[in-house]
């Protein structure tokens, strides 16, 4: 149905226009521009999305950086330490997390411009948000270096610690 709408309209625009030359030159060069203008408008959004990188790019390259490691990290735990590599959970874990953290981290910034009015509290809440998104990768990074020194780094109450609250989300999930 949306392709017979826009195949009437082009020839509603073409009758319009009609032609200037014998050839249909003139009406053939405006049809394929406006073909062209059509399919290659949604593009001009990247325009929006690079602005908004160029002005987190500290930001999302830690936050890359971070699960990048924390997959290189996590491999050689999963290879060398506990001997239970498998290679399909091993794309499927670097994949869900580069997906969540970049979702919830565009979501999240999306939070600074719904919520312009209250400066105050936007500042305070976009620094736990952007701590939370980073801290996704960041504890994981922890919990394998943990298992790789053997409990030697980091310190035993701050694996504790995130352990704590990775069991509560977990509890979290299981109430819902």
């Amino acid at each position: 149905m949306k392709i017979y709408a826009l195949s009437s309209f082009f020839s509603a625009l073409k009758t319009l226009i009609g032609t200037t030359t014998p050839s249909g030159f003139t009406a053939t060069k405006l049809m394929a521009s406006l073909k062209l203008g059509i399919f290659l408008a949604p593009l001009s959004f990247l325009n929006g999305f690079d602005f908004w990188y160029q002005t987190n790019a500290i930001y999302l390259n830690f936050v890359i950086t971070a699960i990048c490691l924390d997959w290189v990290i996590g491999t050689i735990k999963h290879i060398f330490y506990l001997k239970d590599f498998h290679f399909k959970k091993n794309l499927g874990g670097i994949l869900i997390k580069l997906i969540l953290t970049l979702t919830l981290g565009i979501v999240f910034e999306g939070l600074k411009y719904l919520t312009i009015e209250v400066n105050f509290i936007v500042k305070y809440l976009m620094i736990a948000l952007r701590l939370a998104v980073f801290m996704y990768p960041a504890s994981s990074i922890i919990r394998s270096s943990w298992v790789i020194t053997d409990g030697k780094f980091p310190p035993k109450k701050l694996v504790q610690r995130i352990e704590a609250i990775a069991d509560s989300l977990i509890k979290q999930k299981k109430d819902v």
